[in-house]
């Protein structure tokens, strides 16, 4: 019961969305609606920062969206395959380390779910990279308390 809400946004129309090369230009990812990235050839993508090095392997795909929730609390980030996934603080510009990995939503064919606590009033850059096709599915939605 607590997932509803995802399983169904996840099952619904998607928007789509072309991902940016670099934070100046990211446009914004809504909370709760299925979007459909299209992603950029990693050598094109001017990453904000990287917590790995294997997280930018040559071959891959990315980009970066920005996500304003306005409202703070504990928000799931899930996509359609596994790829490396930063939710960067704009005003520090330090990624935040996700409290937890959700594997519930893989019964709805969710590979990678992370979970974010997010202060209100901050926005972010959601930066995608490592992913092995040049689209994906995206889901952001607040976690249940």
């Amino acid at each position: 019961a607590e997932l509803e809400a995802e399983r169904s946004a996840w099952q619904g129309p998607s928007a789509n969305l072309g991902a940016a090369a670099d934070a100046s230009s990211a446009r914004p990812v809504v909370t709760l609606v299925r979007t459909r990235l299209k992603l950029l050839p990693q050598a094109k993508l001017k990453p904000v920062a990287l917590a790995k090095a294997e997280a930018n392997p040559p071959n891959t795909f990315g980009g970066l969206m920005a996500f304003a929730p306005g409202r703070g609390g504990v928000f799931r980030v899930s996509t359609s395959e596994r790829a490396w996934i930063e939710l960067i603080d704009r005003s520090t510009g330090a990624p935040l380390a996700p409290i937890s990995s959700d594997k519930r939503l893989r019964c709805f064919g969710v590979p990678k779910s992370l979970l974010f606590e997010i202060r209100p009033g901050h926005d972010y850059l959601l930066q995608i990279t490592a992913a092995a096709s040049p689209e994906l599915d995206l889901l952001i939605a607040q976690a249940a308390k």
